[in-house]
């Protein structure tokens, strides 16, 4: 793709050049903030900036704690762009998105309605480019880092002529839809590598590694068939809940569905991101050793987690100890299958973010037992094949990775004009959605969550 001939200065730290024909100038040039105050609550559309972009709420069926009284909202209308640039190191909202109809939403939100003829997606793509690659982050102030409209307004913006904006948006609504698409299809190929690990998993756990071994009913809900060598006994008579406090040199561990239990400064490390560090009242938290299992305030979605290390982790878990018939390794992987967490999940009809699961919950879901040598062999097994989907995953996700970055690279060239796209011809495209923002479909079908449990005491 070839640049354009000429280039003027901008006077844009984060993009010091544009074609010379173009200009730059402040935001409030092209945009007002109006506040408009939802009063009488005469608007019911609720709408929010996610991920997905401005979708609606329900608010007949609120999720969470919704407000009784919506009259402190503002009102947007269709075809007005919308940020949330306050605490801007929160990387789990958008920053920027289009409203395509009426509504009210929060005056956490910072609403700029056109002022002039402009085609609003092009500008979209301007501050979506300046979100992707983290400006927001940099200019904003304060411990939570955050923007005002007044701060936006007054920044500098680039400015093509109108019929360039189209061709621009014409070019990457076709180029972003080509890589949609492809990440699309590599996601699909993710989801079925899941399910075939979990599948396996499953299998091996509940029945065994050898095809030829005769099975017989158990009269187990969750468990229905066993080998006939195999037996089924209460959970409580394999492991025993530890009341064990934590000892003078525990540090603090937390529960992770990536990477088991934890040192929570080990899982800051390696995540780059900061949790709450317990530091006060340790003496109450539980100590834990390898080849304990946890109960955490997750496992009631991923599993119970088998601990690698020495350290202690909050009392508001469940530290279990498993005796000598055990095979903890074998463990590990019954207690991450489908099978056993939804039988764990029936133990209680109360169940709200993995609250309320305890020993009590444990101890109802029986378990099946047999020669540590086999349990090894199934563990053996599980462990290489997982370890060969994995690293077909992993290579997955990493063509994914660079297609995204891709796009960022993509979106960056042509809104500030790095490249010359007047006369790329769109050929007929399918429109494909960007599905980048679904994680909870890995989040919910594989152990690659990267989700912790950061409630401490304080």
């Amino acid at each position: 793709m070839e640049e354009y001939k000429e280039y003027s200065a901008t006077g844009i730290a984060w993009n010091q050049r544009m074609p010379s024909h173009w200009q730059s100038d402040k935001a409030k040039r092209l945009f007002s903030n109006p506040k408009v105050i939802n009063k009488g609550n005469l608007e019911k559309n609720v709408l929010s900036l996610t991920l997905r972009g401005v979708i609606r709420n329900d608010i007949a069926k609120p999720i969470g704690l919704a407000p009784s009284d919506y009259s402190t909202y503002q009102l947007f209308d269709k075809n007005e762009l919308v940020f949330k640039l306050i605490d801007l190191e929160n990387i789990s909202t958008s920053r920027v998105g289009i409203v395509n109809e009426r509504g009210i939403m929060s005056s956490a939100y910072i609403r700029l309605k056109p002022r002039v003829a402009l085609n609003l997606k092009y500008f979209y793509y301007q501050y979506f480019d300046w979100y992707k690659r983290n400006i927001f982050n940099g200019l904003g102030a304060g411990v939570r880092q955050t923007l005002s409209a007044a701060d936006l307004l007054n920044y500098n913006i680039v400015i093509p002529p109108i019929e360039e904006q189209e061709q621009i948006v014409r070019y990457l609504d076709w180029r972003l839809a080509q890589m949609h698409k492809f990440i699309r299809e590599k996601r699909s190929e993710i989801r079925l590598l899941q399910e075939l690990r979990q599948s396996l998993i499953n299998r091996a756990v509940t029945e065994g590694i050898y095809p030829n071994k005769e099975l017989i009913e158990t009269g187990v809900s969750w468990l229905p068939m066993i080998p006939t060598d195999w037996r089924i006994v209460p959970s409580k008579t394999l492991f025993l809940e530890s009341k064990l406090t934590r000892l003078q040199n525990d540090l603090p561990a937390t529960a992770s569905q990536k990477y088991g239990i934890i040192l929570q400064k080990d899982f800051m490390e390696r995540e780059g991101r900061r949790i709450v560090i317990a530091g006060q009242n340790l003496e109450s938290w539980k100590h834990v050793e390898p080849d304990n299992f946890v109960i955490s305030l997750r496992s009631f979605q991923g599993g119970i987690e088998r601990c690698t290390i020495n350290g202690c982790v909050t009392w508001h878990y469940i530290v279990l100890v498993p005796n000598e018939a055990v095979e903890p390794r074998y463990f590990k992987w019954l207690f991450k299958s489908k099978s056993y967490i939804t039988a764990l999940q029936r133990t209680s009809d109360f169940i709200r973010d993995g609250q309320d699961l305890r020993y009590s919950n444990f101890v109802k879901v029986p378990l099946p037992i047999f020669s540590k040598g086999e349990q090894a062999e199934i563990a053996d097994h599980v462990e290489k094949w997982c370890e060969t989907i994995d690293h077909t995953i992993t290579g997955i996700k990493d063509e994914v990775s660079k297609v995204e970055e891709l796009q960022v690279r993509t979106i960056f060239d042509a809104v500030t004009g790095k490249v010359d796209v007047r006369n790329v011809k769109i050929p007929e495209y399918e429109a494909t959605p960007d599905e980048s923002a679904n994680e909870e479909l890995d989040e919910e079908e594989s152990d690659d969550d990267e989700s912790v449990d950061e409630e401490v005491d304080k």
